[in-house]
């Protein structure tokens, strides 16, 4: 166990992380969306797996990965380049 912890402990910590962040989103999200529906006199939504599984939080958590992968694929672009103008390409 412990070197299983040793070796994979950058990945749990990353995956308890994510987990974090996408609990974090949905709970905001949540009130968030119950707050405009009462603003428009609907009634809120009662379970919060509701919520998760409607287009609202989908759409949203879907335009933030999409956001998060294209500049992550700038940066490597632009690092690719910067190391092949560096020293000539890779070999």
């Amino acid at each position: 166990m412990r070197s299983f912890l040793r070796d994979n402990g950058l990945t749990i910590a990353l995956a308890i992380f994510f987990g974090i962040s996408i609990l974090g989103m949905a709970a905001a999200g949540f009130a968030s969306y119950n707050e405009e529906l009462a603003k428009h006199g609907e009634a809120p939504l009662p379970p919060l797996l509701q919520y998760l599984i409607s287009g609202q939080f989908l759409s949203a958590l879907f335009e933030n990965w999409e956001s998060e992968f294209l500049q992550m694929g700038v940066v490597c672009c632009a690092d690719s380049m910067a190391l092949s103008a560096r020293f000539g390409g890779i070999a």
